[in-house]
Parts: C-alpha cells; structure tokens; sequence
C-alpha cells in the first residue's frame, strides 16, 4: 500500500510575526507532465512555495516485523513554484512557507495551491491558522479578608495581542455572591506588555469562615470580545487578638517558674485554640501545649522554668507557637530571657602590706549585675596569709592564720562563720596552727580543714567539723607524717572523693595529691609533671577537676605563669594530663602568689595577683612566715578571668574590687542564695 499524502496543507498556531511552514500532495496518473505551483484564494501573500518534490513509490524489504513494505524515494527537487517534471504514479509534494501578520484582522488564513500541467481536480487546500493572542488577569496578592472589610489585592494584566487594548475587568457575583468589588474600567493595555491592576475586594458581613473562589471577567470595550478572565483564592478568617501577661523581655532567676497566661479573643466562634512551645533554650523547660474550644474569649497557661543550672545570661528566645484550627490563623510570642543566677561566688583575701586585716567581696553584686561588688573589710581580724573559704550547711566559713605583730608571729588557726545577716565572732583553735593559711572542703556532711604545720614543722595535718565532743567543735588534729610541704594545701571534692594537693618540702617544689573516702587519706602520689614554689590550687568545673598553679615544669622560681593540669583517673604518672599554659589574649597569665580557682556560671574563674612574670615573693625558709619582698609585689591587684579549659583563651583579667593583696586571695562558690554586697 502507497504511504497516504496529506490532503490538506495545514500550518497552525502560528505566533504573531513569526513563520510556519508544512506540506501536502498526491499522486500522479498523467504519463507524464511538467508541472508549475501557484497560490490561489489568499491575495496578501502570507503564504509562499518553497520547493517542489517528486517522489518513486519504492519497495523496502526491511519493513516492520519483517514485511516489505512501499515507501516513497525522492526523485527531484525544485526550489520553488517549478516547473518539475512528474511521471505515472510518482508523489508530487508542494512544501509551504506561511509568514503570520505581526497583528492580524483574522485568526485563520484559507487558500488553494494549483498544480498547473495535471488534470483536474488540481488543487490542494490549504490552512493556517494564527495564535491571535489574549489578555489574562494573574492574581499577585491574597491576603486574608474578615467578614465585612474591604482589602485591596493586586493583580497584573498580562497582554499577548499585537495591538493595543482597552478593558473592563468585572467581578463575577453571580459566581461567588459572598464578595463584591468594582468594575476596573476602561484599562489600557499595551500590546505585549505586562500592567499592573489592584481591585479593592470587599467581604459580605456574616461571611462564613473558610476559603473562597473569585473570578473575574476581561471583556474587551473595543469591539464584542470577553478575554479569558481570571481569578483567586481568598481566605476569609476571623478576627483574634493574642496577648499574655508576661513582657518579652523576661528576667528570671536560676530556679525560678513562672505562668505565662495568654488569653485569646476571637470572632466568629467558637473555634479551636492552641498554644505550644518551639524549641527551648538550655536548661529552661516549659509545660505542655494545651488545647480550648474559644466562642468569643479563653485563656491557657503554660509554665516557664529556669532550671538551676541554667547559664547565667542572655538564653537564646523563647518562642510559643499559638494556632486558631489548626493553619487557619497562627502566631507566636517571643521571650528574651535573661537568667539571673542564684550562685553567689565569693572571694576573700588579706590586705596589702602593712594591712593585715581580712577582706571579701562578692560576684554578682546586690544588683544581680555581673559585677563584683565593692570590697567589705573584716576590720577585727587579719592574717598573716591568704584565708581559706566553704560552704558548709548553708554558712559560708573562713578560715586563717594570725598576723605578725611586732615581730611576733600568731601562727593559731582561727574560723568564722556567715549565717547570711552577719560574721560571727572569730574563733581561735589555740591547739593547732600553721605558718600559712589553711585549705577548707565540704565532704559527705563535714567540714575539713588542712594545713602545713608550724616554723620548720612542714608536715600537712587535717581535721573535721563539727565534732560535738569539742569546743571548738573541730575534731583532734591528726598529721600526716608521711608528707610535707613547704607551702598550704588545697583541697577540693570531685568524684565523692577528698583530694588534697601540694607542693613538696623545702627543695621539692615538685605538685603532689593525695585522696581521702571518710576514714584516711591514700598514699602520697605524684602530681602534674610541674613546679610552684607556693602550691596548687584545685578546682571542678562539670565533669573536670582542675589543677591550677604558678609556675612551669622546671624549679625556676621566677617563672610566675600560671598553668594547670586535668585529673585524668588513676594514680599512676598520667594520672593528670600534661601541664599546659593559661593563655589570654595578650599571652601567658601570670601571677606573683598561688591563683585562686573557683567554678561560676559554667566557667572557670581564676584569680591572680597582679601580672608579674618575673618577681619571686617568697623564700625557701622551712621555718618562716611568707616573705614579701618590698611590702608586696609591684602588683597588688586582685585579677579574675574566666577560662573554659584546653584549646581555649582565657578572658582578659578584670579588676576584684579595686582590691590589692600581698597573698592569694580564696574563692567560694556559694550555691543558692548568699547575701550579696553592695558595689
């Protein structure tokens, strides 16, 4: 069977200004003929032959599912209207150009194409057809809409036409009879061209919540002709006013709860209100979501709590989703917390030389501010060294040595403690004394105190509290004739263990620990492969206890950097992690006496005299009170920093107080609340 030609030369859908083309043929019967194309029935000459084309009707025999099968091959191929030559049973096909008008009257064009030298019928019909264009309406904006108002939503008109056109834009009401808005007219449209249009659409009083379907006519005020149109999706919601009884900054202590109250009102009820929290910031935790059925007003609470670990500072916002069923309105309510923290870190110390008495300040301050407050002076008691300070059954507790007075040494312990109104008197323990200040802990209910021992007595000796046998009520004490130190200890708990640390006797500048559960101290070990020459520090920060001393891993007693070590578990020599350098950012710190170590929100506070890095103030005297070369260092300032352990910078030291001491002063982390002084 011959391939079947097309009867018709049909070239559609032809945009404005731009070209088309197809073709269209038949078959011979005349012997043979010269044959010539020319167009008839389209007078504007849109249309135009290309080229002319006979084809053999020729045998493939590798057909479909192996069948041969008749197709056509070309014979000859003429540019243009010809003439050609066509024989007997050949395919004589006309190939068409069509050149649509950039803006025509009509949308369909008709003509003939006759095949001059062929007998009649002759012709082959042609049809093309032109894309006129249009003119849509796109809907940009949908805003919700309350029953009752007027909104205004924009739109753009988008025009495809090759002329110019002017319209109205109507509002279907019939369509959708629960809105209304005003016929936009007459509007311009450039032909092409994209003109923006915003329709103030009103919503009917009474309209029922829920989503709407508007649609719009474009009719063309030119000659009858209605445009596509257009149309959007509106929402009409109810009106509802979120409020709470909280501001949105928010100042809470560690601790602390607090109702946050939001009542909801609405229109158009009843309808189903929701409020839940988003995600929380550390260590603040709020109560469930609840969930009420709202005719006109309700209210729901949830809880705010501040966890009492939670950092002190600035907490990342807090955000309280609330919805009216469900997407159909939604909001939120944000809270700036700042969380005060209830902690009190507190510092003790001893005047600068000649001044003995004993001083304390405390941080926060009385204003919550993150501040320390002015120094308060102890003005009937002083020291010969630094104080030692605890907590211990809700009192904080001092502990010291006596003063030189005169050229007589009061090397007698004393203690004293603060009930939150007040110092109690001090107490001497006329039994026991120290040529430094003492190192006191907390541990499974009682308070302990050590110390070195007096003049060339550099044995470390302890004792607990309260022991009700006693007056005092401090238990006997009981020396460790095992070790000794040239300096005080220090103390500190950490893994439901008492640990102890020091440097070595005269000549042993060398850091040494010891552990205590409740009935005796272990063996004596060996500590951070370092040397002081005043002894370490211990402190805990989470999970790490802290080793803090001045001085580096040689015996160089100029050396005034401050470094420390981490316990790493265990007893043997990596029992504590290699001594590593606090770095600020100005380079090492440094100290000229024993750094104080403390935790305070989520830090770890250190605390320093002065900045000197090259003055020793203390001699090797086995026998002697501390020595303070020239009335103290040239530094007597009282620094803190904060420091966050390895791989980290400590902050750039801050002034304590404007205080000023010729020892290391002591610190306390006070937990819950302490009477704070005033800056």
């Amino acid at each position: 069977m011959r391939p079947k030609l097309a009867s018709e030369i049909q070239i559609l859908n032809v945009a404005l200004g731009a070209q088309g083309s197809a073709n269209g043929g038949r078959y011979t019967t005349a012997d043979a003929a010269s044959v010539t194309v020319r167009i008839v029935g389209e007078s504007s000459g849109v249309f135009a032959v290309v080229k002319v084309e006979t084809d053999d009707v020729v045998i493939d025999p590798d057909g479909p599912h192996g069948h041969p099968i008749e197709v056509l091959q070309t014979a000859l191929v003429v540019n243009g209207t010809g003439p050609i030559d066509v024989f007997a049973g050949q395919a004589i096909l006309v190939f068409l150009k069509f050149s649509c008008p950039s803006d025509p009257a009509q949308g369909a064009f008709r003509a003939t194409a006759i095949l001059d030298g062929l007998p009649a019928p002759n012709g082959i019909s042609i049809l093309a057809t032109a894309r006129l264009g249009t003119v849509v309406m796109d809907n940009l904006t949908s805003p919700p809409i309350l029953p009752g108002q007027t909104q205004n939503y924009d739109f753009q008109l988008i025009s495809s036409l090759g002329h110019d056109v002017n319209l109205a834009v109507e509002y279907d009401s019939v369509f959708e009879p629960h809105f209304s808005a005003p016929t936009q007219s007459p509007l311009f449209v450039r032909q092409g061209a994209i003109e923006p249009l915003t329709i103030p659409i009103t919503c009917v009083p009474e309209t029922p919540v829920g989503n709407y379907s508007l649609s719009f006519r474009l009719r063309n005020l030119d000659k009858p002709q209605v445009f596509a149109g257009g149309g959007l999706s509106i929402t009409v919601t109810r009106s509802v006013t979120v409020v709470t009884n909280l501001p949105s900054d928010l100042q809470l202590n560690q601790g602390d709860s607090v109702l946050c109250e939001i009542r909801v009102t609405l229109t158009a009820g009843p309808a189903h209100f929701a409020a839940f929290h988003g995600q929380l910031p550390a260590a603040i935790s709020v109560s469930d979501g609840q969930e009420i059925t709202v005719a006109d007003t309700g209210f729901v609470g949830l809880t705010i709590s501040i966890g009492p670990d939670a950092p002190a500072g600035n907490a990342a916002p807090l955000t309280i989703f609330w919805t009216v069923n469900e997407t159909e309105n939604m909001g939120e309510l944000v809270f700036n917390i700042s969380v005060k923290s209830l902690s009190t870190l507190i510092i003790a110390w001893r005047g600068v030389d000649p001044d003995k008495r004993l001083f304390w300040a405390t941080l926060p301050d009385a204003q919550g501010d993150p501040l320390w407050s002015e120094q308060h002076s102890l003005d009937d008691r002083g020291s010969a060294a630094g104080p030692a300070l605890a907590e211990f059954k809700n009192k904080l507790f001092m502990a010291w040595r006596g003063i030189i007075d005169l050229g007589v040494s009061e090397r007698r312990l004393f203690y004293a403690s603060h009930d939150g109104t007040g110092w109690s008197p001090h107490t001497p323990l006329s039994d026991r004394g120290s040529n430094y200040g003492p190192a006191l802990a907390t541990f499974r209910d009682k308070l302990y105190m050590a110390w070195r021992g007096v003049e060339d007595d550099q044995r470390l000796f302890w004792a607990a509290f309260p022991d009700p046998s006693r007056i005092p009520p401090w238990s006997d004490q009981v020396p460790l004739d095992d070790r000794g130190s040239r300096a005080g200890p220090s103390l500190a708990v950490f893994q439901d263990k008492l640990f102890m640390a020091w440097r070595g006797v005269l000549g042993d500048q060398g850091l040494h620990w010891s552990t205590f559960e409740g009935q005796s101290w272990s063996d004596q070990l060996p500590g951070p492969a370092a040397h002081s020459l005043d002894g370490p520090s211990l402190g805990v920060l989470g999970a790490r206890l802290y080793m803090v001393w001045r001085g580096g891993t040689s015996s160089d007693v100029s050396d005034q950097r401050v470094s420390f070590s981490i316990f790493q578990g265990g007893t043997g020599v990596d029992a504590w992690s290699p001594p590593e350098v606090v770095q600020f950012p100005n380079g090492p710190l440094g100290s000229s006496s024993r750094p104080g170590v403390a935790p305070f929100d989520h830090h770890l506070i250190i605390t320093t005299v002065g900045l000197v890095t090259s003055v020793a103030i203390a001699n090797e005297d086995p026998g002697g009170d501390p020595i303070h070369p020239g009335e103290g260092p040239a530094d007597n300032r009282i620094l803190a920093t904060t420091f966050d352990g390895p791989g980290n910078l400590a902050s750039f030291p801050r002034l304590v107080s404007n205080s000023g001491t010729s020892l290391q002063p002591a610190l306390c982390l006070f937990q819950g609340p302490f009477p704070r002084l005033q800056s």
